[in-house]
């Protein structure tokens, strides 16, 4: 049965919401004496919280806990953070998917309520599901290294990816594998700088999903579609790629 990927990611913005809604709009916010406090606050509650545009975040999403505001202050504007970058429609610093994962952990999201962890897992699950979408596929890369960084089980994510229709997950399969090749030939422990929190486990758990017949299949089904003489296609490369692996 196809899955609606569109519905998974609104219910799961919506949950966002609901969920971090006990957080009230903080009063005032406490900043080192670098920043404008009183102009961030400004910025931030110039809109309500579902409305409110990218460039009114500004450098907040950096700059939370660290050196603006709370760790309660950063909840209350966490599912607006978040839905920007499910929905990418910001690309500031401090707004990937893998940023606002750092962010978490520096904020010890785990001894959070149960019912904030699981609204978290449902929206960062959202937005893998998003680059499933057509044209969605360009942060897949950032999404599963968050998920990884943040100790989720991936298992969800992957059948997400194989319940998709194949025109829509070659491309995000492809970038993954392309960005993954130097690991995947025994060149590399992980492809980013990210990737240094996550575990070894896990990190042969995604080298052995990428290498898997299941992910070899829907490359090489769409690099026969495409014509395999396109060679400068990354979906028709990243079916090479695996092939030169067997």
């Amino acid at each position: 049965m196809a899955i609606d990927l569109a519905r998974l990611r609104e219910d799961a913005i919506e949950a966002l919401y609901v969920v971090f809604a006990r957080y009230p709009v903080p009063r005032r916010l406490w900043a080192s004496p670098d920043r404008d406090a009183a102009g961030i606050l400004r910025a931030l509650t110039a809109a309500p919280l579902r409305a409110l545009p990218a460039e009114a975040l500004g450098g907040y999403p950096a700059w939370a806990m660290t050196t603006v505001g709370r760790v309660d202050d950063y909840r209350h504007f966490l599912p607006r953070i978040l839905e920007l970058a499910i929905r990418g429609l910001d690309d500031n610093f401090g707004d990937s998917p893998e940023q606002i994962a750092g962010k978490l952990q520096y904020g010890q999201w785990q001894d959070w309520p149960a019912d904030e962890r699981a609204a978290l897992e449902r929206g960062f699950l959202a937005g893998w599901a998003t680059c499933l979408e057509p044209g969605g596929d360009w942060r897949g890369g950032e999404w599963v290294c968050a998920l990884a960084m943040l100790g989720w089980d991936l298992d969800p994510a992957f059948a997400l990816c194989a319940a998709a229709p194949a025109s829509h997950a070659a491309p995000l399969l492809a970038g993954l594998v392309l960005r993954w090749k130097d690991v995947l030939l025994g060149r590399a422990r992980e492809p980013g700088v990210y990737w240094e929190s996550v575990d070894d486990p896990t990190i042969e758990r995604i080298k052995t999903w990428l290498r898997s017949s299941a992910v070899a299949a829907i490359l090489d089904g769409e690099a026969e579609r495409i014509g395999r003489d396109a060679w400068q296609v990354p979906t028709v490369e990243a079916a090479g790629l695996l092939a030169c692996l067997d």
